[in-house]
């Protein structure tokens, strides 16, 4: 059937990849403006625009003009009416488009404060956002759906280590024997385990680690997947 702005109000918002406020509108308006739209009260309004100017860092901009915001602010002033009054789904277009490192790091520090609360639809072309931001991938091509599974099994983060090595003699044969059903793979500055599912990655490190170190290996870094 068609969509009711009236039926879904609350429900389902929305976060357009070029999403443009007019140039004289001041953030506090335009998030009373879509609040009415969600269907808020006034006060219920009022409330959750304080909330969201705080979460996006905005509260002491919350009167400026949106022309004197910076492209980063625009950003985040942007991505607070998909939150307004808590809807059920929220879809966001690219919200990470055209920001420089500092900004998409804040923005994504954002999205990820909202994980668990609500179902959140990203659409992005950037796989290394997805991965930092999802936990479900769906691959789309020419309007159809090819492949959907969880962001574990299809970066393969679900059964993977690799640990970042900074020296030290490996230990493959006491690592064998304290972790006989997993795989290992050395490089010369990695290393990587392969292990069965019924292995959590808790229990692979708390296995493998204390053989490691006692061997006098340095560990850089610990990294899911390959």
């Amino acid at each position: 059937g068609s969509f009711r702005s009236g039926k879904h109000a609350g429900r389902v918002a929305l976060l357009p990849q070029d999403s443009r406020f007019p140039p004289h509108a001041r953030g506090e308006e335009l998030l009373r403006f879509y609040g009415r739209v969600q269907g808020l009260t006034s006060d219920d309004c009022e409330r959750t625009i304080d909330e969201l100017l705080d979460w996006v860092h905005l509260q002491d901009r919350r009167r400026s003009p949106v022309r004197t915001l910076s492209h980063g602010m625009n950003r985040r002033l942007a991505i607070a009416p998909a939150f307004l009054g808590t809807p059920e789904l929220v879809l966001l277009d690219e919200p990470l488009n055209g920001l420089d490192p500092r900004e998409a790091a804040r923005v994504r520090d954002l999205i990820r404060e909202r994980r668990g609360r609500q179902a959140i639809v990203i659409s992005s072309h950037n796989l290394s956002d997805i991965e930092a931001l999802c936990d479900h991938v769906a691959f789309i091509e020419k309007g159809k759906l090819v492949r959907q599974d969880t962001l574990d099994k299809i970066t393969g983060r679900a059964h993977r280590i690799t640990y970042r090595l900074s020296g030290g003699q490996v230990p493959l044969e006491k690592l064998s024997a304290a972790l006989p059903e997993v795989a290992w793979e050395q490089q010369p500055e990695t290393l990587t385990a392969t292990f069965p599912g019924r292995y959590t990655t808790e229990e692979l490190n708390r296995l493998a680690l204390p053989v490691l170190l006692e061997a006098g290996v340095g560990i850089l870094e610990i990294q899911r997947g390959s």
